[in-house]
């Protein structure tokens, strides 16, 4: 998250957490991939970071960056746009092995 998605995103401005905020969801995030679940404080962790990044920040949408933050958002309505980046990349593995 500090790093802006390593550089790799020109087109856009990138936003993160902040200060106690980015260590609640760097925590939460390590939580969750090593027990594969997310508990609701945890998930709490995320919707609120999301909440304040969209509001506050001007985000547009909040991007998992990871294979586990899913398990956060799955069927749930966190109040704000959300891009998973997991699943855009299996779709493109999909889609690629199609061919």
């Amino acid at each position: 998250m500090e790093t802006g998605l390593y550089s790799g995103i020109s087109s856009a401005t990138i936003v993160a957490p902040e200060g106690d905020a980015l260590e609640r969801v760097h925590r939460s995030y390590f939580e969750i991939a090593q027990a594969g679940r997310v508990t609701e404080d945890q998930r709490q962790v995320f919707f609120t970071a999301g909440k304040w990044m969209h509001r506050e920040l001007g985000a547009e949408a909040v991007l998992l960056g990871g294979t586990d933050p899913f398990l956060a958002f799955e069927g749930q309505n966190c109040g704000f746009p959300v891009i998973d980046c997991a699943a855009i990349h299996m779709d493109a593995i999909y889609h690629r092995a199609l061919e």
